[in-house]
């Protein structure tokens, strides 16, 4: 009788199948049983077992556990991937089925409802809170090995917020440009996705423990927003700015209601969320001291103005976002 021995294509593909089951039988071990020192699980037994291999075919491939620990947390953090392609593909998805015309409201409830419905669908977003929780705890007595796991979990975790930066922050930079907006001059699209990552991990926490509390809504009755998408918005206009080009930023009013010579108010956007106001006049002020008050959109402001006599100009600041209003109602008190 004549034996035949596997070729070496056949005998890689094998391989490849028996180390692809046998991580996700890790994974999966993992992910029943996300508590206390969740690491100290990945024993090859239970393993090899869970995968429907022997002990023997694990240590064929991996020389320790230790070493299957690092191979498998590697293999975790690629897995991960999916639900931040979620967040990708609807943002696209969005961008091209409105063209020009997309609003960013839109496309902040498209990309966080598909985040977070990925992440609580996603088992592993709860063994990251598990490791992150395992991470961060210290014990001033304990074997060298739980201490080299604890360090791995923290490194898997840095790896895996790197590789998050990486992968949405040129996604948030391309939406920003596509809707001429920008960061404010203190935060950074960085910083933005370092939040909304932060954001979405504790309200995951939350909803596992209390789902009422992390509840949709609909504000016009039609469009869904998740808890996040709607925190996320909020956090997306404080932290960026519209895009005000040199002609938008200065809108000038002639006031001739005042009489001769008439007075001229300019307002000018500045970079900082801050609206700076000149007043060109040069009628004689007794004491110096004007103050204008802006109406808009039923809000009213007073601001007083400093002056400067030599040459006819008195100035001030008021907070705002974006162009000055084109049109506005204002009185001059002196």
């Amino acid at each position: 009788m004549t034996r035949r021995r596997r070729t070496g294509g056949k005998l890689e593909a094998a391989r490849a199948a028996t180390t692809e089951a046998l991580l996700r039988a890790g994974a999966e071990l993992l992910a029943d049983n996300p508590v206390g020192d969740v690491l100290s699980q990945l024993k090859a037994t239970a393993i090899a077992a869970r995968a429907g291999r022997t002990t023997g075919a694990f240590f064929n491939i991996w020389p320790t556990q230790d070493a299957y620990r690092t191979a498998l947390l590697g293999w975790i953090r690629q897995e991960r991937v999916h639900s931040r392609r979620a967040v990708e593909q609807e943002i696209a998805a969005v961008l091209q089925a409105q063209g020009p015309d997309v609003r960013l409201a839109e496309v902040v409830r498209g990309a966080a409802n598909a985040n977070f419905e990925a992440l609580m669908a996603d088992p592993m977003a709860r063994l990251e809170i598990a490791l992150w929780a395992f991470a961060a705890s210290r014990s001033d007595v304990e074997d060298e090995g739980t201490a080299r796991a604890r360090g791995e979990a923290g490194d898997y975790l840095r790896a895996l917020y790197d590789e998050v930066d990486r992968d949405l922050v040129p996604t948030y930079a391309h939406v920003f440009e596509a809707l001429g907006r920008r960061m404010r001059p203190e935060w950074t699209v960085d910083d933005l996705a370092v939040s909304l990552t932060a954001l979405v991990q504790g309200l995951l926490m939350r909803a596992v423990v209390d789902p009422d509390s992390v509840h949709d809504s609909t504000p016009d009755g039609v469009e869904r927003w998740s808890f996040f998408a709607r925190v996320a918005l909020e956090l997306v206009f404080a932290l960026s700015e519209p895009v005000v080009s040199d002609a938008d930023r200065r809108v000038v009013f002639d006031v001739a209601e005042y009489g001769e010579p008439a007075p001229q108010l300019v307002l000018t956007a500045g970079d900082d969320g801050k609206l700076d106001i000149e007043l060109h006049w040069s009628r004689a002020i007794e004491d110096g001291r004007i103050a204008v008050e802006f109406s808009i959109d039923d809000c009213v402001w007073s601001v007083p103005l400093s002056s400067d006599p030599a040459k006819a100009l008195w100035r001030g600041r008021m907070p705002w976002n974006g162009t000055p209003p084109a049109e506005l109602e204002f009185s001059l008190h002196l």
